[in-house]
């Protein structure tokens, strides 16, 4: 329980007591030595923000705030002003000015005007040597580490997320990779614990930060909604920008482009996506893996269809389609017959101007290039929104429309357009429950089996397609719960990860093998891929179950 002596914390906590350490730094007008671990030092023998919430009552990091014509709003509350001083490793007395205290970020991570410690793998490789101080380029005294900062609202939000993760390693848990492979440190790690060690000016140099395959469960799990997959993302990116791209992420980044080559050379092109000598040699020189099955294109686009197709005659509403780069390119069907439910039900489909979604970029460590096809986007959907919602087939480009061209990407008056774009499964059981929804069904006698994909569940919207779905005479539906398929759009194509997704997704393809099913479903085309693949099954998109229900096998 402690002696008399023992010093306490916030809420009558003992805080542990550190025997003197020679050769550790000295906290300015303290008269004491700090070491690492201890309540004024963060890691490495860096003070921080974090390291003083137990000795006093900090205000939270967000409140809300009532106005005077009572409307509310978050506010970002910085952290008090606390006297340290300079924080010395020669031990030199302070000077004792009031500063704010810099985060562990910016102590660690500010460029030296001798060129030393530029990143946290510099500082890791030094460690060893001496843990508590930050040497200088020539062995001599460590610099001043305590400096003038003047946070933006940017900082200070983002800083906010940073310090809201508890620790409870949630994230980790879910983690499909961290739980297949020794070598990914998990999200917890390489997001929220790495950002406080991070300069946005600087490459991030993070072993293993490449192992992050984005499926953001580790986002839907976290209790505190720490934006974990926004800063991995973002120290991906940094480093790519500062190292260079290779040409597979070059090209993986650019569906669009392959689409469109894909599609004017189709017969070429299948051949050779299915040919073993050129797969040997893609793999040899562009580094996509020659097992992995690629998807196949058709000559014949979505977009072209659609400017031949018939509109319905007096509709009750009007709706915009994004049908993205997969539905465009590789699987005009799924297209139609998404179009053929809409108008099943009353709904004129408009098929506005778009361009790629962008996560293929954002995945392959290019969200300079997501942002140009994002910007593009929101500058064509803006007066769609004004008339009508806008649905997706595909749960990425959904996700991407809705949450991450606002959060991750930070586009102007993305926030405005997402507000209006649904999941199509979810959609229609919007009409449902509004008593909108044509359930003049046929019988359809299928054993199904439904895999929910992990951007399915980052939308919050449960499983709609399950829903509606048990709404068919003759459907016998069960859900196959065995976590992520592993390919993770773009993740699995590549060499080096081909057999770490196939690991991560070996339970599913058991449980789909053990059903016996006539056809597993899901909302995510490389999804389906991995299904067909790993556990040799049909697969299918759930809007075609419902098409066949109203008469358009």
């Amino acid at each position: 329980m402690g002696g008399a002596g023992a010093r306490r914390g916030g809420h009558g906590r003992a805080l542990p007591q550190h025997p003197p350490q020679s050769g550790g730094p000295r906290a300015s007008g303290r008269g004491r030595r700090l070491r690492r671990g201890s309540r004024g030092l963060g890691r490495w023998g860096v003070p921080c923000r974090r390291a003083h919430r137990a000795r006093s009552l900090l205000p939270p990091a967000n409140r809300v705030e009532q106005g005077p014509d009572g409307s509310h709003r978050r506010v970002a509350v910085l952290r008090p002003t606390v006297r340290t001083g300079r924080l010395r490793a020669d031990g030199a007395p302070s000077t004792g000015r009031r500063k704010r205290q810099a985060t562990g970020a910016e102590c660690l991570l500010r460029r030296r005007r001798d060129g030393g410690i530029r990143s946290i793998g510099d500082q890791v490789a030094r460690r060893d040597g001496d843990r508590h101080r930050i040497p200088g380029s020539a062995g001599g005294a460590g610099r001043v580490i305590t400096e003038e900062f003047e946070p933006t609202t940017d900082t200070v939000e983002e800083e906010a997320s940073v310090e809201a993760c508890t620790k409870c390693t949630a994230c980790n848990t879910v983690c499909p990779v961290a739980r297949s492979t020794d070598i990914f440190r998990g999200p917890k790690a390489l997001g929220p614990d790495m950002e406080r060690f991070r300069s946005p000016q600087e490459a991030a140099v993070t072993p293993g930060l490449d192992l992050c395959s984005g499926c953001k469960l580790c986002e839907v799990t976290c209790p505190s909604q720490v934006s974990i997959q926004e800063y991995i993302r973002r120290a991906q990116n940094r480093g790519a920008r500062e190292k260079g791209r290779n040409l597979r992420d070059w090209v993986l980044g650019r569906t669009r482009l392959l689409g469109k080559l894909g599609s004017m050379t189709a017969p070429l092109a299948n051949f050779g996506n299915s040919n073993p000598l050129f797969r040997v040699l893609m793999e040899r020189f562009v580094g996509i893996h020659r097992r992995r099955p690629l998807p196949k294109y058709q000559f014949l686009t979505f977009e072209r269809w659609f400017k031949r197709h018939r509109r319905p005659v007096k509709p009750r509403r009007k709706v915009a389609y994004f049908y993205g780069c997969w539905v465009n390119y590789n699987d005009r069907r799924l297209g139609e017959r998404t179009v053929a439910v809409l108008e099943r039900n009353g709904i004129e489909v408009v098929v506005p101007r778009q361009q790629c979604c962008g996560i293929p970029a954002v995945v392959n460590s290019n969200m300079d290039l997501a942002k140009r096809y994002g910007m593009e986007n929101v500058r064509h959907l803006t007066p769609v929104v004004e008339e009508m919602d806008i649905v997706a087939s595909s749960t990425s480009c959904g996700l991407m429309l809705k949450h991450d061209y606002d959060h991750l990407l930070e586009i102007a008056g993305a926030q405005r357009v997402g507000a209006r774009v649904y999941d199509i499964m979810e959609y229609l059981w919007m009409l449902h429950e509004a008593g909108e929804l044509n359930t003049d069904f046929e019988d359809v006698p299928l054993r199904l089996l439904y895999h929910a994909p992990c951007h399915l569940k980052s939308h919050g919207i449960g499983y709609p397609a399950m829903r509606l779905l048990r709404l068919i005479p003759g459907v016998k539906l069960e859900e196959v719960d065995e976590g992520c398929c592993g390919i993770s759009g773009t993740f699995g194509v590549k060499v080096e990860k081909y057999d770490l997704s196939m690991k991560i997704g070996s339970r599913l393809f058991e449980a789909v093998k053990a059903a016996g099913s006539d056809q597993v479903l899901a909302d995510c085309e490389t999804c389906r891929m991995q299904v067909e693949h790993g556990a040799g099954a049909t697969s299918g998109h759930p809007i075609e179950i419902l098409a066949r229900a109203y008469g358009h096998g």
